[in-house]
């Protein structure tokens, strides 16, 4: 899959092919919403910053994405991603179990594949009263 974008699809173009349909379609409401105007660039852009950063870190966190080591790691196209309250769930599809070890690789086809997954305690969100 392609790498995780750094940078928001400036001037707000669609998002490259493979990106995932969460992302996809966040883009696609960013670039309407500047289109009418309703939104300048900049926010739409701090807006995507923010997105990436929280998949990026619930994605390491899982241990999907491999860090500089190259230890074992998760391919395959993003097709949900849902976070309600600390608890976050992440389908892939096409999914690939990858192991590294710098020089080569080994891949193993898994097909769909689900991750659960829950926040720390003390980095989940505060409940709201009444919800």
């Amino acid at each position: 899959p392609p790498p995780m974008a750094t940078s928001a699809p400036r001037p707000w173009a669609a998002p490259p092919a493979g990106t995932c349909s969460a992302l996809t379609a966040l883009g696609e409401a960013l670039r309407s919403l500047v289109g009418e105007g309703l939104l300048v660039p900049d926010a739409a852009d701090k807006i995507w910053l923010a997105a990436m950063a929280a998949l990026r870190k619930e994605l390491q966190q899982a241990g999907v994405l491999e860090d500089a080591s190259g230890g074992p790691g998760i391919s395959g196209r993003i097709g949900c991603y849902r976070y309600n309250r600390g608890e976050w769930m992440l389908a892939l599809e096409d999914a690939e179990l990858v192991w590294s070890d710098g020089e080569s690789e080994l891949r193993s086809r898994c097909g769909p594949l689900r991750i659960f997954g829950t926040e720390p305690e003390k980095e989940r969100p505060a409940s709201k009263a009444g919800r």
